[in-house]
């Protein structure tokens, strides 16, 4: 029988972004999923876009609050799941109470605040074996032995439904390229880019025809304000939507600069080009997890201090990071758009497909030798440079080929997934398909989110014509 696993978040917005490669690790694919997570309201949305999430349960206690009688009703309220297994994330004495009083048979975290008899697993952590937090998390789920693997970069989907809405009622445009500015760190003033700075990097985008949003939380609007009021043109959206909505507007940014927060993680997540501005923390412990991310920071001896407030007063490891130097990094090359799940992948391959868009199509394939591409004809095509030269000599014509994808199968581990679906294809103005294929897609997850490794394409029987399972595309 499967486990009935139970995740007790972090209260850091970042700090559960990076618990994303985790869950990626104890999914369980063939079955419903059987991982619930514990967290804080504010953390809540953040689970609502993590694939393989079963229940979200926000947790009614404040920051640093014990509240015992709460504890206790949450305690009963989580013993009628019936978890069998609990990950305590944060360290705190708090955490680890609530999988105790809910009599969950095993729980594992990291032993520190006396907690551990309240753990049945209370690992030591090895600071310099395990440098990331995205490392200590997954490392709870291997066991003792065991090699701990390279965890994937954390991925959230963006709901892109509330996107659109979010664009509509905030009288919000995609016309030209946005880029989106996130000028608060809830940590203190240490981690803030000078306003400034801010401000001429707005000026600047706006003159290269950018469309420029500042993005936070109702914490961050005094320093957002300024920004605004110096520069227009600038939309100031802070405390204007919640955490959910902001990840989803994150997406739609051609261009994200951040200092280091949760909203620099979240970018990451959901695979925007990100400048992340690092003065007095460190990108050796929480860096953003993603190939289209780069760290803007400069090196001097007293950074990182992790302190709220620069302890020298001068503040140069932000002052003396340049604005015109943050702008040029985004021209640096970068690596295509991260798709963030299978069925991403499969639909931007069958679009880019039918708009005949070569470099659009290879961009779902994964940069190796070993893909395989297989066409109905029984053409046998193996490595990227093959693929795309079977691929261009197929769209050589001024034919137009459209489909209709009837998904068949799909199935996902860990960082693999399989798809297999009957595509009816169309040729030219002529409505009747020209007949079925069945296709089966391999997908392997990437640092650059997933990507297609086999393609194999083969005539359907007459079988395969009668019911499709439903719509993929």
């Amino acid at each position: 029988m499967a486990e009935r696993i139970l995740i007790i978040a972090p209260s850091w917005v970042g700090d559960a972004i990076l618990s994303e490669p985790l869950v990626a690790v104890l999914r369980e694919p063939l079955e419903e999923p059987i991982v619930d997570v514990l967290a804080p309201p504010w953390c809540a949305p953040i689970y609502a876009r993590v694939r393989g999430i079963g229940r979200v349960i926000e947790s009614p206690l404040r920051h640093k609050e014990l509240g015992l009688a709460h504890q206790r009703l949450l305690a009963r309220e989580l013993r009628s799941h019936g978890y069998t297994l609990a990950f305590v994330l944060p360290n705190s004495f708090k955490s680890a109470l609530i999988p105790w009083l809910a009599r969950i048979p095993r729980r594992i975290g990291y032993a520190g605040e006396m907690r551990r008899l309240l753990l049945t697993d209370a690992l030591r952590l090895d600071r310099k074996a395990l440098p990331r937090l995205v490392d200590r998390y997954v490392a709870l789920a291997v066991p003792k032995g065991r090699l701990i693997p390279t965890p994937p970069a954390p991925m959230l989907v963006p709901n892109i439904a509330n996107a659109g809405a979010a664009m509509r009622g905030l009288t919000l445009s995609t016309h030209r390229r946005i880029a989106i500015l996130c000028p608060g760190a809830e940590y203190g003033p240490a981690k803030r880019w000078p306003t400034e700075h801010f401000i001429a990097l707005a000026r600047r985008l706006l003159d290269a025809g950018y469309a420029v949003w500042l993005l936070g939380s109702p914490n961050d609007q005094p320093v957002a304000g300024p920004i605004a009021a110096a520069v227009a043109g600038v939309r100031d959206l802070t405390g204007r939507t919640d955490l959910g909505t902001a990840i989803d507007l994150l997406s739609l940014a051609a261009v994200v600069v951040s200092n280091d927060s949760g909203l620099m993680h979240a970018a990451a997540a959901v695979g925007r080009p990100l400048i992340a501005l690092f003065g007095s923390t460190s990108p050796d412990y929480t860096p953003p997890l993603s190939p289209v991310a780069q760290v803007a920071r400069i090196d001097i001896e007293c950074s990182p201090c992790y302190q709220r407030e620069c302890p020298l007063g001068h503040f140069k490891c932000m002052r003396d990071l340049d604005p015109e130097r943050v702008y040029l990094l985004m021209g640096t090359p970068r690596t295509p758009t991260i798709l963030t799940s299978p069925q991403d992948a499969a639909i931007a391959f069958y679009r880019a497909f039918e708009a005949k868009d070569i470099d659009a199509m290879m961009s779902t394939w994964a940069e190796d030798e070993d893909i395989v591409c297989v066409h109905p004809g029984g053409a046998r095509l193996v490595g990227y440079d093959a693929v795309r030269a079977g691929w261009e000599q197929l769209f050589a014509g001024n034919t137009k080929l459209s489909f209709r994808l009837d998904e068949i199968v799909a199935i996902e581990t860990v960082g693999l997934a399989l798809q297999s679906a009957v595509e009816h294809v169309t040729v030219g103005d002529d409505p009747k398909p020209r007949g079925a294929a069945i296709a089966t897609n391999v997908f392997l997850r990437t640092p650059s989110g997933w990507r297609i490794v086999v393609h194999h394409s083969s005539p359907a029987p007459a079988a395969a014509m009668v019911a499709p399972a439903g719509p993929l595309h």
